[in-house]
């Protein structure tokens, strides 16, 4: 058996809201030993999980867990196991409406008593009617005495704090993010822009740019090979009038020359991109300067 302080520190729940499952059935009466000496049975603890678990995963009201509780084929011992053929207790809809006149008898609060609970949050009725949700809620608030009322409050007013710096991290996040994109953009583009410019790609029509690379494979066999079949070099030097061999020579040393080149700004790209990816800030992102060097200036 459990002290009403044993019990709140074991199932982490306010000894209001002990006081208000007992007065609504959801808890057993506790055994009175002795006038203002009360112990719970240690089942409790697991029976206040097992409340604690309707209410988070499906948002279940007081009045459907007592419903779910009546329920004939409802085993306490087993609650969890009883839950998967009465699901439809918990999850149906919560029609039911009460005014604030209602609410002001049934727990003896005036209307301002009432409307300052809405107005500091602690009540959310939609449009002004009040569910059996907020009834629920108002069943706990009533029974809190001062002293857990400002402890209330206060877990009400940091669970704000959190929120509001929960959206302002993932709006900054998604606006970093899209900088991000941008920027890594810009920096694509430029990188293909130095190298056309430097190579001379960006003065020459699409079809003879493709034709590089099997320009290149061509010089490199020749190099190896000096009988290895070239056919577009040939091609080329022929439609030019000027020896195979003097074209050959020249496209080798252009290829050279690429690839190092082609390497020497792929690699600052990447150094670039890997900095925009790491930048935590616009701040950060805007410090970072799109550059690339020829190999021959460093």
């Amino acid at each position: 058996m459990l002290k009403m302080n044993d019990l709140v520190k074991l199932s982490q729940t306010p000894k209001s809201t002990v006081l208000y499952y007992v007065k609504e059935g959801l808890l057993p009466e506790p055994v009175k030993d002795k006038p203002n000496f009360h112990l719970y049975d240690e089942y409790c603890v697991e029976l206040l999980s097992f409340i604690k678990y309707l209410q988070s995963n499906f948002n279940a009201t007081i009045s459907q867990i007592k419903a779910l509780f009546a329920h004939p084929h409802f085993d306490w011992n087993n609650p969890y196991e009883s839950l998967i053929g009465l699901l439809d207790i918990i999850m149906g809809a919560e029609n039911e409406v009460f005014t604030i006149e209602q609410l002001c008898e049934e727990f003896h609060l005036s209307a301002k008593q009432i409307e300052d609970m809405v107005a500091e949050g602690l009540l959310n009725p939609r449009e002004g009617i009040f569910t059996a949700k907020e009834r629920d809620i108002l069943a706990i608030l009533a029974r809190c005495d001062e002293a857990e009322m400002d402890v209330v409050k206060a877990y009400l007013a940091a669970a704000k704090m959190l929120a509001e710096k929960e959206v302002n991290v993932t709006l900054a996040a998604l606006a970093n993010s899209e900088q991000k994109d941008e920027k890594l953009k810009q920096l694509n583009i430029a990188s293909q822009t130095y190298i056309d410019r430097a190579t001379g790609g960006d003065k020459l029509p699409e079809f003879e740019v493709q034709t590089w690379a099997i320009q290149a494979a061509e010089a490199k066999a020749w190099q190896a090979d000096k009988a290895a079949s070239t056919p577009v070099l040939d091609g080329i030097a022929t439609a030019r009038g000027i020896p195979a061999d003097t074209l050959k020579a020249a496209a080798l040393r252009k290829t050279l020359a690429y690839e190092q080149l082609a390497a020497h700004v792929a690699g600052q790209r990447q150094a670039l991109q890997s900095k925009i990816e790491a930048a935590k800030t616009q701040a950060a992102l805007e410090k970072i300067v799109i550059e690339f060097i020829a190999p021959e200036a460093v």
